[in-house]
């Protein structure tokens, strides 16, 4: 939010984000729920695909900053962040993560939260207006 810009390197790739609160929920259904036994998969997911610039739109929109996505080659990115003090690990890690998405691992949606917690899970939009002042700058205190 402070630069204005998005960057990943994930070339327009959809990720369905899901929020904690619906993953506790499903967790917690799960548990609660005797007819659920054995061993089995649930795969969680949000309710939509998005790419990172419809997030830099939603997060513009909702702080009224214009912010804009920036897709650099994976090398680049990783190079980036650890310039920026990030450790080559945890940059190593986040590449990864947007390679799978530019290949479109992430690109699931199941109706999981739904059929399991009867509600329906919250969006990446509305998740953001409910934490919008996460996404601002600080407010400094004058003493």
């Amino acid at each position: 939010m402070q630069t204005g810009q998005l960057v990943d390197s994930r070339n327009n790739g959809l990720v369905s984000y899901v929020a904690r609160e619906d993953c506790a929920r499903v967790a917690a259904a799960v548990l609660l729920d005797h007819s659920m036994t054995g061993r089995f998969t649930l795969d969680v997911t949000g309710p939509q695909t998005v790419t990172s610039d419809l997030l830099a739109s939603y997060a513009g929109e909702i702080t009224g900053k214009q912010i804009k996505c920036l897709s650099l080659l994976p090398e680049r990115l990783f190079k980036v962040m650890v310039e920026h003090g990030m450790s080559r690990a945890m940059a190593e890690l986040f590449v990864s993560f947007d390679k799978a998405i530019a290949l479109g691992d992430f690109a699931v949606v199941t109706d999981t939260v739904k059929r399991v917690t009867r509600r329906d899970p919250q969006s990446v939009r509305e998740f953001l207006a409910i934490h919008k002042a996460a996404l601002l700058p600080r407010q400094r205190v004058s003493a």
